[in-house]
C-alpha cells in the first residue's frame, strides 16, 4: 500500500480500534484482559509502522517536488522530442482527469478542466491516461507477468523492426598475409507492432462522489489486475492471432527453427532426471547462464518428485522470499497460462527470456461510460493499451514435450 491517502485511512481504523478497547475496559470498570493487551500492543505497533512509513513517503515527496525546481531533474515532467513539457506528465493533467473527467464525467467539468484534457483528447473517444499512472501501472505488471520479469521492454511510438542474425559470418585460419574469409553474416528481420489489449472495470457512483475514495489508486489496481492475467495468457501461450506470440507456440523465428527434447513414448504425461538434462545441454552456454526454466504447476509437481542417481532431489527449494526455487541451478518459474502435462505437447520452456522483447505502446487511453451501467449504479471505465511481444532468437530457447500416447 503505497499511497498515503490510504495508509491515513487504515491508521484511522486502527485508532477507532483501539478506542473500542478502552471504552469497553472503561464501561465495565475494569483493566484489560489478557487478550485485549494483545490486541491493543498489536495495535500500536502496526500505528507506529505506519506512521513511520507516512512520515518517510511524505519527507520523500517534498525532496521530490524540491527537486523539480533543478534542471534536469528526473522528477520534473517529461519532456517531447521538441524540448517541451510533455502536458500528460504535469500534476494539472493528471488532477484534470481523475478528479475532473473521471468523476465528474465531461457533463459535470468546467471549461478549465476541458482545456487542460485537451492536450490528451484521443480519436476514440476517450481520453489519454496521465503519463506517471500508465509508468507506474506498467512497473507494476513486472511482478505480476512472468516474462515481464525477464524480457526486454521498449517502450515505441511505432512498429519496430529487429534485425536478427540468423547465420554468422564465418572465422577461418589463414595464411600469413592469406585473404579473410568474405563471408557476410545473413540477417532476418521480425515485426513487432501492437495488438489492443483492454476491457472495463465499474466504479459505484457513491465512491465517485467521495473524494476520499482514491480513485487513481483503486483504477490501477483493477486495471493492473485484467492486464496482468491477459498479458501472462499471451507471453506465455499466445498464439499470435490477435494477441502476442508466446514461448510456448514459438516453433521459428525469422525462418530459424527453435528445437528441444521429446520424451518417451508413454500413456501418461512422464518427465525424467534424463530429459531434464538434455534440455539443459539442448541451449547454447551462452544462453544457459542467464537461463530460467518455465512451466505450470502440473510441471513442477512432477519435477519436484525427481531424484538423481545419489537420492537427492534435484529440485532446490528458495530460502529468500520472493525468489524462485532453483532446477539444476537456474531459476524455476510457474504459471497459470502454461500447458498443463499432457502427453504429445510442449511442457516446459527453458531460455534466455532477455531475447524475448516486449514492445508497450507509448499512450494508453480511457473512456468513462456513464450509461451503459447506470441501472446498476455503477460508472463503467474502459481502458485498451497497445502491446506485443516475440522472441528474438530462435536457439536463445529450448522445451521438452512430452512423448506421444502408447
Amino acid at each position: 500500500m503505497s499511497n498515503i491517502t490510504e495508509k491515513k485511512q487504515k491508521l484511522a481504523g486502527l485508532v477507532a480500534n483501539m478506542r473500542k478497547v478502552i471504552d469497553l475496559a472503561d464501561t465495565e470498570k475494569r483493566d484489560f484482559t489478557a487478550d485485549e493487551t494483545t490486541k491493543y500492543e498489536a495495535f500500536e505497533a502496526d500505528i507506529q509502522r505506519l506512521n513511520n512509513e507516512i512520515r518517510r513517503e511524505e519527507q520523500l515527496r517534498q525532496v521530490e517536488n524540491e527537486l523539480k525546481t533543478v534542471p534536469n531533474s528526473p522528477f520534473k515532467p517529461s519532456l517531447g522530442a521538441d524540448g517541451a513539457v510533455n502536458k500528460l506528465a504535469t500534476k494539472e493533467y493528471a488532477n484534470a482527469f481523475f478528479n475532473g473527467y473521471c468523476r465528474k464525467g465531461r457533463n459535470g467539468i468546467g471549461p478549465d478542466i476541458t482545456n487542460a484534457l485537451e492536450v490528451g483528447t484521443d480519436a476514440e473517444g476517450g481520453y489519454l491516461v496521465p503519463q506517471e499512472w500508465a509508468q507506474q501501472l506498467i512497473t507494476e505488471l513486472k511482478e505480476l507477468v512472468v516474462m515481464r520479469q525477464y524480457a526486454t521492454t521498449i517502450t515505441t511510438a511505432s512498429d519496430r523492426n529487429i534485425p536478427v542474425e540468423t547465420a554468422r559470418g564465418a572465422f577461418t585460419w589463414i595464411d600469413e598475409e592469406g585473404a579473410y574469409s568474405t563471408n557476410d553474416p545473413v540477417f532476418g528481420n521480425i515485426v513487432l507492432s501492437a495488438f489492443k489489449l483492454g476491457g472495463i472495470v465499474k466504479v459505484s457512483e457513491e465512491l465517485l462522489m467521495d473524494n476520499a475514495y482514491n480513485l487513481e489508486g483503486r483504477l490501477r489496481e483493477m486495471a493492473m489486475e485484467e492486464f496482468a492475467d491477459k498479458e501472462e495468457d499471451a507471453f506465455i501461450d499466445g498464439n499470435n492471432t490477435l494477441k502476442p506470440e508466446g514461448i510456448f507456440q514459438t516453433t521459428a523465428v525469422a525462418g530459424v527453427s527453435v528445437t528441444g527434447t521429446t520424451g518417451a513414448v508413454s500413456a501418461t504425461p512422464v518427465v525424467t532426471f534424463d530429459n531434464l538434462i538434455d534440455t539443459y545441454y539442448g541451449l547454447a552456454k551462452k544462453y544457459r547462464r542467464n537461463a530460467v526454466w518455465v512451466a505450470s504447476d502440473g510441471h513442477a509437481k512432477l519435477v519436484r518428485k525427481l531424484k538423481d542417481q545419489n537420492d537427492q532431489y534435484l529440485w532446490q527449494p528458495s530460502t529468500q522470499m520472493g525468489q524462485p526455487d532453483m532446477l539444476l541451478g537456474r531459476p524455476f518459474e510457474t504459471s497459470d497460462s502454461a500447458p498443463v502435462p499432457a502427453t504429445a505437447s510442449r511442457g516446459i520452456c527453458f531460455g534466455d527470456w532477455k531475447n524475448y522483447v516486449i514492445i508497450d505502446r507509448l499512450n494508453m487511453v480511457a473512456q468513462r461510460l456513464n450509461e451503459l451501467y447506470a441501472a446498476n449504479g455503477q460508472i463503467g471505465f474502459k481502458f485498451h493499451k497497445r502491446v506485443d511481444g516475440g522472441m528474438t532468437i530462435a536457439n536463445a530457447m529450448t522445451y521438452f514435450a512430452h512423448g506421444a500416447a502408447s
